[in-house]
């Protein structure tokens, strides 16, 4: 196709072009007149048009840094923290390898073992592919096993443990404790409330209360993942519903409160004796 320069920065465009698309400088002043002409009725000079395109340009151009600005502040927090979730969800599952082989190995001798050796006489195998998490037990003494998966180096994660009773703490190594919990039962309550409205608008959308801690954890994902408290459900005689609440301590904490299907508080883990604070 036969080129031509551009009368005004010299660039190489097409014989046919009726504007320079490198710098806007009309080319055929009379399509483009006419283009324009067309549109608003009336004959546009070229410096119009030049400085229309130019303008137009900018301010799609502005408004594309301000739409990006926002998907960016909308969505690279999410993102990050769903990447930071996945990489956790390895030293979770390694955790879980780790304590169920545990109980196997206490099933078989008595005891729980501080060696993945001898765990290898219950089915352990040295995991391959591991990319952010190494897994140490850091005692086996009895009811106070805790096993870690500590991160590896520059892999940007958080510690995560696992203790006798089978929760998952994350963010804790073994033998650590939060410092940032204190002992009041005004926090233990709050806690236990927020969690209280997540069971309740899960009961509206199933016509029932949660049954195991899986929808417990569905129903309020602060069950889980609070950092100061640990939520479960506790086994009752009548098989109702009974959550409790107890402080992320070395093995020995016990539960301050729990929570039955009515939403009356009791002292203690077992929704038993008189309540403390009755449902509505």
């Amino acid at each position: 196709m036969p080129l031509k320069s551009c009368p005004d920065c010299g660039a190489q465009v097409s014989d046919a072009a009726i504007v320079c698309p490198q710098c806007g400088f009309p080319l055929r002043r009379d399509a483009l007149a006419a283009a324009t002409a067309g549109a608003a009725g009336r004959p546009a000079s070229s410096s119009s048009n030049r400085v229309g395109i130019l303008v137009g340009a900018a301010a799609a151009g502005f408004s594309l840094l301000f739409v990006g600005g926002i998907l960016a502040a909308l969505v690279i927090p999410r993102f990050a923290q769903n990447s930071e979730r996945a990489k956790e969800k390895e030293g979770e599952g390694l955790l879980k390898q780790v304590y169920m082989l545990e109980n196997a190995y206490f099933a078989n001798n008595g005891a729980y073992t501080e060696s993945f050796e001898e765990l290898k006489t219950v089915g352990w195998e040295e995991p391959v592919g591991l990319r952010y998490y190494t897994a140490e037990i850091a005692s086996a003494r009895p009811g106070e096993l805790c096993v870690h998966a500590l991160p590896r180096e520059g892999s940007g994660v958080r510690p995560i443990r696992i203790v006798h009773d089978g929760f998952i703490e994350p963010g804790m190594r073994c033998g650590e404790t939060h410092a940032t919990y204190g002992d009041t039962e005004g926090d233990a309550l709050g806690v236990l409330g927020d969690v209280a409205s997540g069971v309740a608008a899960w009961r509206r959308d199933h016509g029932r209360l949660p049954a195991t801690q899986e929808e417990l954890v569905e129903a309020s994902p602060r069950a889980a993942d609070d950092p100061d408290f640990r939520m479960g459900l506790a086994q009752v005689g009548s098989g109702g519903f009974c959550m409790f609440i107890a402080p992320r301590m070395p093995p020995t904490a016990e539960p301050l409160f729990s929570l039955d299907g009515g939403g009356n508080v009791y002292d203690g883990g077992a929704c038993a004796g008189t309540p403390r604070r009755a449902g509505r």
